[in-house]
Formats: structure tokens, C-alpha cells, sequence
């Protein structure tokens, strides 16, 4: 077993916390809470339907989530290793780096299920909803503003409000960010299969130091793969709840909280009276 403090858990560049620690309570409960509130107002909407895409998406991304820390837990366990041993290593002139065939269909496995999430929430669940979102995720910006227009002018004001304010900022940073390059390496998993690049050798001061391939410049493979999946996740949370916010009926709306102070456990979204039936700016309940 690798030793704890190798692993890289370090969110304090991403958002509020940490997202795995609280990935169940956030996108099956909470979630599921809206989806109950919104069938009890409208008998018409089809919870088995939403259900089978919903699953599937959260199946998807707990795939990716066990995926990404079985690579990362193999990757840390070689280096450990190393290091634990690096002094017998250098003295003996030889340096045993075996990477597990495993690791590369653990690597493949998490850019896979993490697409798959990606393309269930924009494809189906969005359709589902009413929503062409696909749009996001694709590597065409050719006609991505005038989507983009089309969608946001099917939001009403309040929701308008929180896409323009807080969602769409982190869609276009996002789309630079990692959305691009994961969409890329996913289709070059699908069209010309995947190897685990062997790593780079160093030793020194008399440790050994082994470094990864890198999917972003300068940074390690295994922070990236923390970063990308809650990258995902976060941004089909809030997508997620944004369309469902519109099937919310008045007197109440769906009251999403960003703010960075959020601890683990308390609720992203609750559903609330609609503070503008006592006179409240629409902009406060985000």
C-alpha cells in the first residue's frame, strides 16, 4: 500500500472543497431531491425516463472516480517504492520501474467513462429536458456562439441569471481549460488506442525521481487527474441543475450556492419561495 502522504488531493486551486468527498451526497440526493419536487408539481414528468440518463451519468462518473485513483494509486505505489529503496537501486546500477498493464486500462478507462457522462448529460439528459447543451463539450467553436445565444434566450430571467453569472464563465474558461484536450485524448483512445508513456528516470541527492507523461505542462499527472474529474463533475452538477431548475414551478425556485466558504456536506441547491414575491433582487439567492 502507497503511503498517504504521496498521494495529491490538492482542490485549493479548483473550488469550494474537495468534490469527492462529498460526490454521492451532492449529485444522487441532492439531486434526486429536485427531481421529487419537481414530479410532485407536475404528475407529467417522467421520473423513470430522467431516472435511466441520471444513473447512468453517476455511474459514468463513479466509474471514472474509482478508474482515475487506481491509476493513481499504482502510479504513487512504483514511486514509494523508489523511493524506499533508492539508495540499494543507485548502488546496484539498476532501476526497476515495471507499470502494470493495468494502469494503462485504468488511464483509458477514466478518460472513457468520463466522455461518456459528458455525452449522456449533453445528448440525452439534455434532450430529455429540453436542452441542446452538446454544444459545450464540442471541439468545433465555428458555430458555438450563436448555440450558445439560442440556448441562453430558452432560459427565463432567473435562470438567465445564474448561467450568465456563474455557469457560463467556468464553460468558457473550462472549454480552454481541459474541455479540448480531454475531448482529444479521449478520441485518440477510441481511434488509435492508448500506452502509458514510459516515465523519465532522475536520481538525485540520492533519491530516485520518476517523472510521468504530463496532460498539462509542468503539472503532475496525478493532480491532473484529480482536476479533470472534478472538473466533470462539477460542471454536469451544474448544468444538471440548472435545466431542472426550469421545470421548478412558482412560488418557488431553485436557489444554487457558490460561494467558496461552502463545507462539505451542506447542500449546493435547495429549493426556496421565490425571494422576488417580497421584493428581493433575483441575484441574491445565488
Amino acid at each position: 500500500m502507497p503511503k498517504k502522504q504521496l498521494i495529491i488531493r490538492d482542490f485549493a486551486d479548483l473550488y469550494r472543497n474537495d468534490p469527492e468527498k462529498d460526490f454521492t451526497q451532492r449529485f444522487l440526493h441532492d439531486i434526486s431531491k429536485i427531481r421529487d419536487s419537481i414530479a410532485g408539481q407536475d404528475t407529467s414528468f417522467d421520473k423513470l425516463k430522467f431516472d435511466e440518463y441520471f444513473e447512468a451519468i453517476f455511474r459514468n462518473l463513479n466509474e471514472a472516480l474509482l478508474a482515475k485513483d487506481e491509476a493513481i494509486q499504482i502510479i504513487t505505489s512504483i514511486e514509494q517504492r523508489l523511493v524506499d529503496n533508492s539508495q540499494k537501486y543507485i548502488k546496484d546500477g539498476l532501476i526497476p520501474v515495471d507499470t502494470p498493464p493495468e494502469t494503462n486500462l485504468f488511464l483509458k478507462d477514466f478518460f472513457i467513462r468520463g466522455k461518456m457522462a459528458i455525452d449522456l448529460l449533453g445528448n440525452k439528459l439534455g434532450h430529455f429536458l429540453g436542452f441542446n447543451i452538446s454544444f459545450f463539450f464540442g471541439e468545433d467553436d465555428t458555430n458555438f456562439e450563436r448555440k450558445l445565444d439560442r440556448f441562453t434566450n430558452t432560459l427565463g430571467g432567473y435562470q438567465k441569471t445564474l448561467f450568465e453569472e456563474f455557469v457560463l464563465p467556468r464553460i468558457r474558461q473550462e472549454r480552454d481549460l481541459w474541455i479540448h484536450e480531454f475531448c482529444k485524448i479521449r478520441n485518440k483512445i477510441e481511434h488509435h488506442g492508448f500506452q502509458f508513456p514510459y516515465p523519465e528516470i532522475t536520481a538525485k541527492s540520492g533519491i530516485i525521481e520518476l517523472k510521468y507523461f504530463e496532460i498539462k505542462e509542468g503539472e503532475d499527472i496525478r493532480k491532473s487527474l484529480n482536476l479533470l474529474w472534478a472538473y466533470i463533475f462539477e460542471l454536469c452538477e451544474d448544468l444538471l441543475a440548472l435545466m431542472l431548475s426550469t421545470k421548478i414551478k412558482e412560488p418557488y425556485v431553485l436557489k444554487m450556492d457558490f460561494r467558496e466558504e461552502r463545507t462539505v456536506g451542506e447542500p449546493k441547491f435547495s429549493i426556496i419561495l421565490n425571494p422576488a414575491m417580497f421584493g428581493a433582487s433575483m441575484q441574491k439567492i445565488a
